[in-house]
Order: structure tokens, then sequence, then C-alpha cells
């Protein structure tokens, strides 16, 4: 069995976000083609859109819970690893489940832009996959400070990862984890980056520890890993788009899911953050004096707003 994870608690916009996705996922696939584990600490929100289907299951969040999974370590992140194993663990204990099945945890903030199906027998092959390469410690870390102390901390310090104190290399894969996908068999490496986040933030506390040890875990164990790009936009960098999800989702209120499909192409992020994309592709220099002049990037339409 084919098993999509989402996680959204706290603020709606997440919930907004997930929701979005799991419909951009049905306008590829029935609802019945894919299983899907939400982990929420509010059910309701999703089923006034979604509805209710035998396919479609809530894993309820408390704050005790969430406050848990951050660690001894505090950090908010190490959460999503912690989500992603419980829910596995939980579909895994079901008649029928099999060494076989995949999971694939999805970040609220992602779209489908093509069948995931295909995507599913990757795994199945014992390929994990994740969203996208972000290069190496080596390469990049001239990029942004946060890299640069990555770069820094690897070359000082030793980790334990994966049951043995190590010296990670700073040509190591770095991995975008909005997209983490597994097979049932492959359950340990969340319990590996667990372990690896407990030992990484400690020293670097910044925010992509989680993707930092799961690339660290893959990397020591040299396990195939494959992008999946070409299948799931991911607009991380993409926060305005939170205002358009508000919008459309007040503006359909109430609509059947074949009308929520059908109005789905209306907000597309895949369209929406192209004017941003072009604006971040300048040089930094033009980009901060385009803003200091009040010339920042101009989002497109709504098609339902006024020419006037």
């Amino acid at each position: 069995m084919n098993t999509l994870i989402y996680m959204a608690h706290g603020a709606d916009c997440y919930r907004d976000e997930a929701i979005y996705s799991i419909l951009s996922l049905w306008r590829h696939h029935a609802p019945e083609a894919v299983r899907i584990v939400v982990a929420t600490d509010d059910a309701a929100y999703f089923q006034r859109v979604l509805g209710q289907h035998d396919t479609l299951r809530y894993l309820p969040l408390t704050p005790a819970q969430l406050q848990a999974w951050r660690g001894s370590v505090d950090y908010l992140h190490r959460i999503k690893s912690c989500a992603m194993l419980q829910a596995m663990q939980t579909v895994l204990q079901e008649p029928g489940a099999a060494p076989s099945d995949t999971f694939m945890f999805v970040d609220s903030d992602t779209s489908f832009m093509a069948p995931v199906l295909p995507l599913f027998e990757r795994i199945r092959a014992g390929t994990v996959v994740l969203h996208a390469s972000e290069g190496t410690p080596e390469a990049t870390h001239h990029e942004t400070r946060s890299k640069h102390r990555l770069y820094q901390a690897i070359q000082a310090h030793r980790f334990q990862v994966c049951g043995a104190e190590r010296q990670l290399r700073t040509g190591m894969t770095l991995w975008n984890s909005g997209i983490i996908g597994l097979r049932a068999d492959q359950i340990d490496l969340l319990e590996q980056t667990i372990a690896a986040i407990d030992a990484i933030y400690p020293v670097v506390q910044i925010n992509t520890v989680e993707q930092i040890a799961l690339s660290a875990v893959l990397d020591v164990r040299s396990l195939p890993v494959a992008d999946c790009e070409d299948v799931v936009l991911h607009y991380h960098v993409f926060k305005e788009f939170r205002a358009d999800l508000a919008q459309f989702f007040a503006r359909y209120a109430g609509s059947s899911l074949a009308q929520w499909l059908a109005h789905w192409p209306e907000v597309d992020p895949a369209q929406r953050i192209l004017p941003k994309l072009a604006f971040n592709a300048r040089p930094k220099w033009q980009r901060q004096w385009l803003k200091l002049i009040g010339r920042r990037w101009t989002p497109l339409p709504y098609p339902w707003a006024s020419p006037h």
C-alpha cells in the first residue's frame, strides 16, 4: 500500500497549505488511489473541504505530544521525523501491512504537478526519495551564515551518527526534505535521523538540522537517493502564497469536492511564484536597490479580480 503523510498544526495557514496539497494530488488520482494520514490538531478543519474518505485518516496531535517530540534539545523541526515515525508505526501495526509498503512524508507547502505513483515505485525498488539536492557543505558554505556555521561545525566536531562517532563529510549531499519517501523496512532511517538530530543540534543550532541529520544518515549508509522536483513543487520560499490560499478558501467556502478541484488552478503556486522567482534571480545589489526604492516584485492578479 502507498501512504502519504502530512502534518499541520498551529496556525490555519499550515492546514490550508496541506489541504491545497491534497487537492493537487486528487487532481491526478482519485481519493481511493493513495492512502493519506494527516497528523493534525484539528481534523474538522480538513473535513470541511476534503470530506470523509476511507483512505483519508487523521493522527491526533496534542500540545503535550508536540512538546515531547521536540526532545531534550528543544528543536522544533525534530517533530517532523517523530511524526513520520509514529505515522508509519501506526499504519504498519494494521492487518495486511508488509515490508514493501511505501510511505512519503509531504511538507504542507507542496503541490503535485504530476501523478505520484511512479515515485512510490522508485521507493518500492529501494531508492529513498527526497525533494531536491541542495549541494554540499563544502560547495555552499559561502551562501549564508547558517551554511557557513554548518561547514565549520562539520570540520571541528565529530558526531554520533548511525551508532558511531564520526567526522561528517563536507562533500556529502545535503537534501531538501520537503518530501521523504521510504519503504516500510527502512523505518530505522527515521530513528537514526532523530538520534543524529540530538547529536548535531546542540553544536550547530540552525533551522535545517533535521535535513542535515537525515542527509548525514543517508551518506553514512550509502543509500541510493532520487529527487522528485519533476513531480512535486516545494514552494518553501513563497510564504506569500498563504495569503492567496486564505482568499481562495474564503471565496469558495462551502463548495463540493468537485468544485474545489475545478477551481484549484486559479491560484496554482507554480504560476503565482514566477514573479518572485524572477525578482530573486536578479543580482543581490539590484534586489536591495529595488527594495530600497519600493519596487518589489508584483503578485499576479487573481482571475476573479476586477480589471479596474
